[in-house]
């Protein structure tokens, strides 16, 4: 999948932290103060079918802190996805526009992968809420900044 912004290139020189999630250098992306959590996928793809569910339930437990932007078979944030996602693979989530991955966390299996999303989200949120983010408190600790 190709787009004509041609300005619009992958993130450069990404380490790699928790959940084989990339860090990027861009700066916090956040709509009425809220990091953004983007998720982009389609029903026709297995792995999203799989990651989908998991990323609603992580999602809801930041409900106020994060503004979540589900794009399960939509193009609403298309010019994140081409950025995050430069050959154009699903599933793709973007967390903050700090951390990113394409593809699912299937071989972490369901449990893990929650842990990791909940930590990440925790992380681009200052630990709020609180009462979710105390309890992967040494997870987000180890995230690379």
């Amino acid at each position: 999948s190709s787009t004509d912004e041609g300005d619009t290139q992958e993130p450069v020189g990404a380490e790699q932290t928790i959940g084989n999630f990339s860090v990027s250098s861009d700066e916090l992306c956040s709509e009425d103060g809220k990091p953004i959590f983007y998720f982009f996928g389609s029903q026709s793809c297995p792995h999203c079918t799989w990651e989908h569910p998991i990323v609603q339930k992580v999602a809801g437990l930041f409900d106020g802190v994060v503004a979540f932007h589900d794009n399960y078979d939509s193009d609403t944030d298309r010019d994140i996805f081409s950025r995050y996602s430069a050959e154009g693979y699903i599933p793709a989530l973007v967390i903050g526009c700090k951390y990113y991955r394409v593809g699912a966390g299937e071989n972490d299996g369901e449990e893990v992968e929650t842990q990791n999303l909940t930590a990440l989200l925790c992380k681009v949120t200052n630990n709020q809420p609180a009462s979710i983010c105390d309890g992967v408190k040494d997870l987000v600790d180890s995230i690379i900044n």
